[in-house]
């Protein structure tokens, strides 16, 4: 709610009446108001404040001193919409009624646009004389707004400005006193502590010297807190107000222990005494500084201004920050001169600087802070003893962003400077980590690398190795070339090429063979899409040189022993195809490498329809570069086979030739074979006999079986499988195959491996054929006649099984189940109770009779061969209600089928 809309100061009048603006009645209340006040306005933010607590040894009613006795009290506070209120309230010996006492009070408001015109005058505060003491209701409840503020400044005692140092000595505040009274009311006005004084005079005395005493105290306050701070000048005893945070009390007021003042900060002047007051510690500077030019009140608003300007833009909890404002009362001081200052904390100054030239307002915004800032700056580029560690340079690279164009540009040369003075020494190790924090802002390192190159390229150069000395690994190394190639090209490309190649090389050769080729193909990918990367094409001869490097030093440097299979997929890059630029920097032995493991690549990355291919890259190989290709292509799958893999694992025994002609073929079948029993076992043999009948490398020229393959074969299932074809499952799955060649070997193999009866039936079919007829048809014979003629002999029993039936019931009928079986009659008899209830299964309902009833259940078949009786007893309980009639003496349902 806006108190005030208008730009005016308003008027309050409140004290005792026969009727206000607000009772209608007899009271306290407001008489008179102007009218650019809101009600709600008054009663919340104004009332509150309309009281007075005179001296304690003073009489209240109208019949004591007369009213000059009882001193004034003046307020000034900050409601919360912002406005300033700043209020008189004087003793009056007789109301209306003339028969008691009262008091009346006058405020002004001051909207708060306008109450800096205040703030910055303390005078226009504390020695404002324009206050009315009293007022005729009969004149009307409207009072005057105040357009032109001089109209009421007044020419009381607190007005006439005193020596501030006979003001201190009459008031017993030495400076360590003073600091911590200022201190405390600083505090004062966000920990909601309260400042309570009592000076060293009586009543009438001591309300004046308040004033005067905030006078000076104002004089020394920031204009932020100022805005804030709420004081009383006089109260016969302490009242916590909420906007009042410094309260004078009378003399005594504080003889006896109040445990609610605890908390607050007490100045018993006339004692000496302080309780609970802040340390002036807490702004050591700031307090030193204030005190320094407490005589020289145009000299504290230079600082108070600083302070303002600099805090422009800043949040309330920095702007009342007493470690905010003692870091700026350091930058005051070497705006004033004091650049002993600066070198006591150079860092500390630089994040000062960084943190008030930041955020809204900032550069222009902020002219005093910009000059300082660049003074500094001029300072360090021209003394050359000046140098800065890590901690400066990142302090000083905050300020950055406040810097005009041809400011940041001195900046970027003090940065440089620092670099070359501390290479100056010879180690680079002193100088290069300087660099680091501005490489967070990429631009900027730009422009400071340029003007190192420009002052000492040699040192440019040696800071460049030292970055790349110091990349571990190839993400490490990846990245600060990404870097410094993007933003240091100043850099000569032939010198960069040399360092680079350098650092390659120092990387490859401490990994092992088979970390080499991860590091190697992570490298050259980087180096293959250098040139794609925004502002680095003019980097492409550069990026080609070190793909070759890179691909010479593996031939060189890495056996193929050492590498396993995955090791060599990773050089795909290389090897998949090979580069035809890479080939005129060959030797001949690096040319024989590339082909050994460029075949080798073939065959571990061979797909479907690839074999052609993978052959022709084998058969260039010479007779030692076969063998090698061979025992790699052997040991790649030591730790599984799978049907995946066969194609590749058939490689490993390749041989040449064209596979027909010749006394050998194109592949070592025998070793083949005996390479997957070892590995895999015999189930392997049968899912590589499997695939290779579909493969076609292994069938003959003319669609068949090649011969070697065959020879091979044979000779497996001979030496060591020579029961194959006699277990029923693997016979079935190797006859199966769809290949006629294939089944037709198996054939002969199965033949081979029958026992010698079936070796004899095989060649005489058709008499064994016929004598296998007439022997089939007298067993059946036999057969049907067997089991009577068996059963009349043994007398076979049945099998009765009788489902399980509760012990104890109430229940009067019980369902009895059971089955019988035999092997000689397909439907014996089942008895219950001696009486025939079935044939093979039955279920019967059993009547009980009250008591123990005892069922007997067999079976008999037709050859009159019974099954042991089984024997039921169930105890029938008595239910609660009418008993059911006795069952039958049989205990058989005549109702039963």
């Amino acid at each position: 709610m806006n108190a005030n809309p208008h730009r005016s100061i308003q008027q309050h009048y409140f004290t005792r009446e026969r009727e206000g603006v607000f009772r209608t009645n007899e009271g306290f209340d407001t008489v008179a108001v102007s009218p650019g006040l809101d009600p709600a306005f008054i009663k919340n933010a104004l009332h509150p404040y309309c009281f007075y607590k005179g001296p304690r040894d003073l009489p209240e009613s109208g019949d004591g001193p007369s009213e000059a006795a009882y001193p004034a009290a003046l307020s000034v506070y900050h409601a919360d919409n912002g406005d300033l209120v700043i209020g008189q309230t004087v003793y009056t010996s007789y109301d209306f009624t003339g028969q008691r006492s009262a008091f009346f009070t006058h405020q002004y408001v001051v909207p708060s646009e306008r109450k800096d015109e205040w703030l910055r005058h303390p005078e226009r505060l504390f020695a404002l004389g324009g206050f009315a003491t009293s007022y005729d209701i009969a004149q009307g409840k409207s009072l005057s707004e105040i357009h032109d503020p001089s109209a009421v400044y007044g020419h009381s005692e607190a007005g006439k400005r005193v020596e501030t140092d006979r003001l201190l000595a009459r008031f017993g505040l030495t400076q360590e006193v003073f600091e911590q009274l200022l201190a405390s009311l600083m505090v004062s006005v966000t920990n909601r502590r309260k400042v309570y004084v009592v000076l060293d005079a009586e009543a009438g005395q001591a309300e004046p010297d308040a004033r005067q005493l905030m006078r000076l105290l104002f004089d020394c306050l920031p204009y932020a807190f100022r805005r804030r701070l709420g004081v009383l000048t006089f109260a016969g005893e302490p009242e916590g107000k909420q906007h009042i945070h410094v309260t004078f009390l009378e003399k005594g007021a504080l003889r006896q222990a109040d445990r609610q003042l605890e908390r607050d900060m007490l100045f018993e002047l006339p004692a000496g005494k302080t309780t609970g007051a802040e340390s002036a510690g807490t702004a050591r500077r700031l307090l030193d500084t204030i005190w320094t030019l407490r005589k020289e009140p145009e000299r504290l608003q230079e600082l108070f201004a600083f302070c303002e300007e600099a805090l422009l833009g800043q949040d309330a909890v920095q702007s009342l920050s007493l470690p905010a404002y003692d870091e700026l009362s350091v930058l005051f001081g070497i705006e004033q001169g004091e650049d002993a200052l600066y070198d006591a904390d150079r860092v500390g100054v630089w994040k000062a600087l960084g943190v008030y030239s930041s955020g809204p307002g900032a550069g222009r915004g902020k002219p005093r802070l910009r000059e300082l800032l660049v003074r500094l700056l001029r300072l360090e580029t021209a003394d050359v003893k000046r140098i800065a560690d890590r901690a400066q340079i990142e302090a000083m690279l905050g300020c950055e962003a406040c810097l005009e164009r041809g400011e940041r540009a001195l900046l970027c040369r003090a940065l440089a400077l620092y670099v070359l003075r501390a290479a100056a020494g010879g180690d680079i190790r002193a100088a290069a980590p300087l660099l680091e924090p501005v490489q967070q802002r990429p631009e900027t390192f730009r422009a400071v690398f340029r003007e190192l190159c420009g002052l000492s390229p040699r040192t440019a150069e040696r800071c460049a190795t030292f970055a790349l000395e110091r990349a571990e690994g190839a993400r490490a190394l990846q990245t600060v070339l990404t870097f410094w190639l993007a933003y240091a090209g100043a850099l000569p490309v032939t010198f960069l090429a040399g360092e680079t190649l350098t650092a390659v090389k120092r990387l490859l050769g401490k990994e092992s063979p088979a970390r080499k080729t991860e590091t190697a193909s992570a490298l050259f990918r980087f180096f293959d899409e250098l040139a794609e990367r925004e502002g680095l094409q003019r980097y492409v001869d550069y990026g080609e040189l070190m793909k070759l490097e890179i691909q010479l030093g593996l031939l060189e440097e890495v056996p193929l022993s050492e590498l396993g299979a995955d090791d060599l997929v990773r050089l795909g890059f290389m090897l998949d195809p090979p580069a035809p630029e890479l080939l005129p920097h060959l030797t001949k032995g690096h040319r024989l490498t590339l082909e050994l493991w460029a075949a080798v690549y073939r065959v571990l990355t061979l797909e479907r329809g690839g074999e052609a291919q993978a052959e022709a890259w084998l058969a260039k190989l010479g007779p030692l570069e076969l063998e090698r290709a061979q025992a790699f292509l052997r040991s790649a799958w030591d730790d599984g086979l799978s049907r995946s893999v066969f194609s590749r694992i058939a490689f490993g025994f390749y041989q040449g030739g064209d596979g027909v002609s010749g006394s050998r073929g194109s592949y070592d079948f025998d070793s083949l074979l005996d390479y997957l029993a070892a590995q895999g076992g015999k189930e392997t043999v049968y899912d590589f006999i499997e695939w290779s009948a579909a493969e076609e490398r292994f069938p003959g020229a003319r669609g068949g079986i090649d011969p070697h393959y065959r020879a091979a074969l044979n000779r497996y299932f001979d030496r060591y499988d020579k029961g194959a074809m006699r277990q029923k499952q693997v016979r079935q799955r190797l006859m199966a195959v769809p290949n006629a060649a294939f089944a037709a070997l198996f054939r002969d193999i199965r033949q081979r491996q029958a026992p010698a009866w079936q070796r004899f039936a095989l060649r005489r079919k058709k008499s064994t054929l016929l004598a296998a007829i007439v022997g089939t048809a007298a067993l059946i014979t036999l057969l049907l006649a067997w089991k009577p003629v068996v059963a009349f002999f043994i007398e076979p029993i049945p099998e009765l099984q009788v489902d399980e039936l509760p012990e104890r019931t109430t229940s009067g009928i019980v369902t009895l189940k059971a089955q019988a079986t035999d092997g000689y009659d397909r439907s014996p008899g089942i008895y219950i109770n001696g009486e025939l209830a079935g044939k093979s299964s039955v279920s019967r309902d059993i009547v009980l009779s009250s008591g123990s009833n005892v069922i007997t259940v067999r079976a008999e078949n037709k050859y009159g061969g019974s099954s042991e009786p089984v024997q039921k007893t169930i105890v029938l309980e008595s239910p609660i209600g009418p008993k059911l009639p006795a069952a039958p003496p049989s205990g058989i349902n005549s109702g039963g089928r």
